[in-house]
C-alpha cells in the first residue's frame, strides 16, 4: 500500500515498524472519540464516520478493523469479513519482499504496529467463527512468529485451532513448550487433547489435579443443559479469570470439540464423581 510505509528500525535490523504518515492526530482522535461510542452504540450511525475516515485515509487499518466490528455486532457479516479482509491486506501487502515471519519481528510494543497486528487477530477470529480453522491458524501461528511476546493470546487461539482440526499431538507440543504461559482455557482443554490422544489415564490425572482450582469449568461442562449466568460480566465487555462467568465462556467456545471425542465429557463427569464420593 503506498501511503503505509514499513521500514526496519536502526537499533534492530530485524524489528519493523509500521507508519501512516497521511493520518493526522486530529484524525486519530477522531477514530478513538468513535472507538468509545462503538462500546456503547452498535448501529450504521456509529458506522458513517468511520467509513468517511477509510474514504479519505484508504490505509486507515484501525477504522476498518472498527467498523468491521461494527457490522458485525449489527449482524451484517458480509460487510464485518470485507472490513477485516481490507485491513488485513492492506498491512501484509505493505511488508517488503524479504520480510520473513521466521526471522524479523513485528513488535506490539511499537503502538504504530497495533493496527496491523489488531487486523491479524481480527481476520483469525472471524476464519474461526467461519469454521475455517486451518486459515485461523495460520494467521495466529503468524502472530506468534512476528510478535514472540504474545500480547494478544494468540497461543490460547492456536490451541483452540488445533482442537477443531483435531490435531491433539501438536496442541500437547506447544502446551508443554508454553505451560508458565497457559491461561484456564489452555489448562482446561489439555485433558481434552490428552485424552483423544489416547492417554485417558493422564488425562484423569489431570483433571483431578485441577478440580478444585477449575471446578465452574468441570461442573459446566458436565452439566447436560447449559444456562447464561444471570451476571455475564462478558457483556459488560469482561469475564472473570477462573469464575462461572468463565466456565460458560469456555463452554460457548469450545463444547463442540468436547462432543466430538468420544468419552471426553464421561471422563469429566467421571472424576466429579468420584470427589463427591469422598
Amino acid at each position: 500500500m503506498q501511503y503505509i510505509e514499513v521500514t526496519v528500525h536502526d537499533y534492530d535490523s530485524s524489528e519493523y515498524h509500521f507508519a501512516f504518515p497521511r493520518i493526522s492526530n486530529d484524525d486519530y482522535d477522531l477514530f478513538w472519540n468513535q472507538a468509545e461510542k462503538g462500546q456503547t452504540i452498535f448501529s450504521l450511525l456509529a458506522i458513517y464516520p468511520l467509513h468517511d475516515l477509510v474514504t479519505r485515509y484508504p490505509e486507515f487499518i484501525d477504522a476498518w478493523v472498527l467498523m468491521g466490528y461494527n457490522y458485525q455486532s449489527i449482524g451484517r457479516k458480509v460487510e464485518s469479513f470485507a472490513c477485516f479482509v481490507t485491513a488485513y491486506y492492506l498491512g501484509r501487502s505493505s511488508l517488503p519482499a524479504g520480510f520473513n515471519p521466521k526471522k524479523h519481528r513485528i513488535s506490539w510494543l511499537d503502538i504504530d504496529n497495533r493496527p496491523f497486528l489488531r487486523a491479524c487477530h481480527a481476520l483469525a477470529t472471524e476464519y474461526l467463527d467461519r469454521e475455517m480453522p486451518q486459515d485461523a491458524l495460520d494467521l495466529y501461528l503468524f502472530l506468534l512468529s512476528v510478535n514472540p511476546n504474545d500480547n494478544q493470546g494468540a497461543r490460547e487461539m492456536i490451541c483452540q485451532c488445533y482442537l477443531a482440526l483435531k490435531q491433539y499431538r501438536e496442541f500437547i507440543a506447544l502446551y508443554k513448550k508454553t505451560e508458565e504461559y497457559a491461561l484456564p482455557a489452555m489448562d482446561v482443554s489439555y485433558a481434552l487433547a490428552l485424552h483423544a490422544n489416547g492417554m485417558t489415564d493422564d488425562a484423569r490425572s489431570w483433571i483431578r489435579n485441577y478440580l478444585t482450582q477449575y471446578r465452574y469449568f468441570w461442573k459446566e461442562l458436565s452439566k447436560k443443559t447449559h444456562r447464561k449466568p444471570s451476571r455475564m460480566t462478558e457483556d459488560l465487555g469482561f469475564i472473570s479469570f477462573d469464575g462461572s462467568d468463565a466456565a460458560y465462556a469456555y463452554w460457548k467456545n469450545h463444547h463442540r470439540y468436547w462432543s466430538q471425542v468420544d468419552g471426553a465429557l464421561d471422563l469429566v463427569r467421571e472424576v466429579l464423581a468420584e470427589q463427591k464420593k469422598r
